[in-house]
């Protein structure tokens, strides 16, 4: 054994304890045994540090030698990395699988070996091809100033912002000759990843700033084609310092934030396809929500549904300590999806699979309890890379319990003070600064451009029991809670989002977005001046209220029934049964409910609400022998009605009996449009006629 090496003293399940260990960092990787098996630092006292292993120590025995490597725990960034599946601490289980069990081969080992080495985290036999230039940056509208109008961008903002001048865009992107002085963040050129994902920026390293020069076949020439992730394309010199290889990919340690120039307040809404939570419960580009629900509620199917759907670019979805077969059916779904890709005009040209925009990280409830914590870290790092292009990222983190009852038990073999629940202490500060990495920043480099990062994470407290440590400490951190109900899953009622115990701290923020984008869609396709004045904070504030009454309703009715309820109390609770039954509750394995997009989401909140609000009105105008009933009402406009109850699904106006849905994938929003805008020309017609007759 080397004078370098250390010497294991103590194993003790994934915590082992080892002597010789002087001049070793916090943090650091080490390689534990004579298998080489993947370890990290977590505690130095004197000669010993405390290592938390990532595989199996099975085996390891009091003496095996500790290799030091003097880096911490990082990850391989570059090309290759989406449409790629990985485990905690960046293993490409493909890859492996296939590197252990050579194609056509039965039988053999389906587990990763320990110890393995030798296959890179990125495929270096992949070629790309580097192009100096590109289109300019992603989504450039959201670096500019909405005018009074809200309909058009402010040519000259005022100097004192940071707002970009219209038509920014970017371009021409700056083609850095010899000797030009870059710093971190620079974007030297991009290479296509895939068909979807077409433009992967390659940056200058965030810690590296210099001259540059190029590698020798970009000398000349503005492409080079044929290249492996490793190839050196250009060296960046610090004065009076060795100068640095600029690769394809870059590397970053995984616990340590990727810096960026500014942190910015997120103002553009992560749009999920999702009505409960796009209509009552929003999420801001940038924001952080949580999802806790006990088992069976639907955690995971919400977190994939928002994978699948969302308005995101990059997906990275992290299944920490989940059930295998929950990971699977992610690999087995994800290939199958497809994502509608839109031209500059807006005119759909395709569909690609959105696996080529999705990073998996697999850390099942069958791998090493210690790889959890780095499954977390390893999703947010490759968020961070994405986003430092300038990109809208959303992370999904099933379930940050699990990584709680990690460091739980990391803490038990520490024998530190547990606090409540047996949980660390620094259980809150962990959390907390997990999900600080998320939000709305500027980008380091040129050219401007601004990224963001939304994280959802599942919470999966025993027995459902929302007073537990792990979600009270996430409560205080997250500013969207989407709170799911066992009763509400008991009964089949899915997505099984408690509407009364959720709450949106955005709402304030995205409800001039929303009223902005999808003013038309509230109007319904009408002019009248009550249709100009409909918009989704109105639409929103009316659904909460009456769900709300509802709530405070139901014990009366309990007591007394509901015949002896007023007309106007009849109809709170009839047009809540709507809301609950036909707008919030969302078919996930239908054809026509799968995802709902915003117009529809929009359409059908003005539809619901002003049905609600014309009734009420009529209630409350009549009096005496001629006092108008909600059972009247419904029975009167029973067409109107019946729409509300199956508008979801979609069907011909002109034979509301025929078998006709819409397909999300196959419908344009000006079929929405015009579909909503027939049934609510329908709806006020009838609910006039029936005014006219009562007058």
């Amino acid at each position: 054994m080397g004078d370098d090496n250390g010497a294991v003293l103590k194993v003790a399940g994934p915590l082992v304890v080892a002597t010789n260990m002087s001049g070793s960092k916090m943090f650091e990787v080490v390689k534990v045994g004579r298998q080489k098996l993947v370890g990290e630092i977590i505690r130095l006292e004197g000669d010993t540090a405390s290592i938390q292993v990532y595989e199996d120590t099975s085996g390891l025995t009091v003496g095996d030698p500790i290799t030091k490597t003097q880096a911490p725990l990082q990850l391989t960034l570059g090309p290759g990395i989406l449409n790629e599946i990985f485990d905690g601490i960046q293993r490409p289980l493909e890859r492996i699988f296939k590197h252990e069990v050579p194609q056509g081969q039965k039988g053999g080992n389906i587990f990763i070996k320990r110890g393995i080495e030798g296959i890179t985290a990125l495929d270096q036999t992949v070629k790309w091809e580097f192009i100096k230039s590109c289109d300019g940056v992603p989504h450039p509208e959201d670096m500019m100033l909405l005018d009074e109008t809200g309909k058009d961008f402010v040519d000259n903002p005022p100097e004192d912002t940071d707002y970009m001048p219209k038509g920014y865009t970017g371009k021409p992107l700056k083609v850095y000759a010899d000797g030009d002085t870059v710093t971190g963040g620079d974007v030297l050129g991009h290479i296509a990843e895939n068909s979807l994902f077409k433009i992967h920026y390659i940056m200058v390293p965030p810690r590296a700033s210099g001259k540059l020069k190029w590698a020798e076949n970009l000398q000349t020439s503005n492409t080079w084609g044929g290249i492996t992730v490793d190839t050196v394309i250009a060296t960046v010199t610090p004065e009076g310092k060795a100068p640095i290889d600029v690769c394809l990919q870059q590397q970053w340690p995984v616990r340590v934030p990727r810096p960026t120039t500014e942190k910015k307040r997120a103002q553009h809404s992560l749009i999920t396809q999702q009505r409960v939570i796009d209509a009552l419960f929003p999420v801001t580009l940038g924001g952080t929500a949580a999802v806790p629900g006990a088992f069976g509620c639907g955690k995971t199917v919400i977190s994939q549904a928002l994978s699948k759907y969302s308005n995101a670019d990059v997906v990275v979805y992290v299944g920490c300590g989940e059930r295998g077969n929950e990971m699977a059916e992610v690999l087995s779904d994800f290939p199958e999806l497809t994502t509608e890709v839109f031209d500059k005009a807006g005119k759909l040209v395709g569909r690609e699979q959105i696996m080529k925009r999705t990073t998996l990280i697999a850390n099942t409830s069958n791998m090493p309890v210690a790889a959890r914590e780095a499954s977390m870290y390893t999703g947010v790092t490759v968020a961070e890379y994405f986003r430092d292009q300038g990109y809208h990222v959303a992370m999904m983190a099933d379930s940050t319990s699990r990584w709680a009852e990690a460091l739980r038990e990391i803490s038990g073999r520490l024998a530190e003070m547990p606090a409540d629940g047996g949980y660390p202490a620094y259980l809150g500060a962990r959390l907390a600064s997990f999900y600080e990495r998320s939000g709305r920043v500027r980008c380091l480099g040129s050219p401007i451009r601004e990224g963001t990062i939304t994280m959802v994470g599942a919470v999966s407290p025993p027995g459902g029991d929302l007073t537990e440590p792990v979600t009270t400490a996430t409560l205080s951190i997250v500013q969207v809670f989407w709170a799911l109900d066992k009763s509400l899953a008991q009964r089949k009622h899915f997505p099984s989002v408690n509407w009364n115990t959720s709450f949106s701290k955005y709402l304030e923020v995205l409800t001039p977005f929303f009223n902005q984008n999808y003013a038309t869609d509230a109007q319904c396709g009408q002019t009248d001046e009550k249709s100009q004045q409909a918009n989704y904070g109105h639409l929103q504030k009316v659904m909460s209220e009456i769900l709300q009454k509802e709530d405070e309703l139901k014990e009366i009715v309990q007591l007394v029934g509901e015949d002896s309820l007023g007309e106007t109390e009849k109809c709170i609770l009839g047009v809540a049964k709507v809301i609950k039954d036909d707008f919030l509750q969302q078919n996930g394995y239908s054809k026509y409910d799968n995802r709902c997009p915003m117009v529809k989401s929009v359409s059908m909140m003005r539809m619901i609400v002003h049905f609600y609000e014309e009734s009420l009105q009529l209630i409350e105008s009549s009096s005496g022998d001629h006092k108008i009933t909600w059972a009247e009402i419904k029975k009167e406009c029973e067409k109107p009605w019946v729409n509300l109850r199956k508008m979801k699904m979609g069907f011909e106006v002109s034979n509301p009996d025929s078998d006709f849905v819409h397909v999300p994938a196959d419908t344009r929003k000006e079929d929405y449009q015009q579909f909503f805008k027939e049934i609510f020309e329908l709806q006020k017609k009838s609910i006039d006629d029936f005014a006219a007759s009562k007058a």
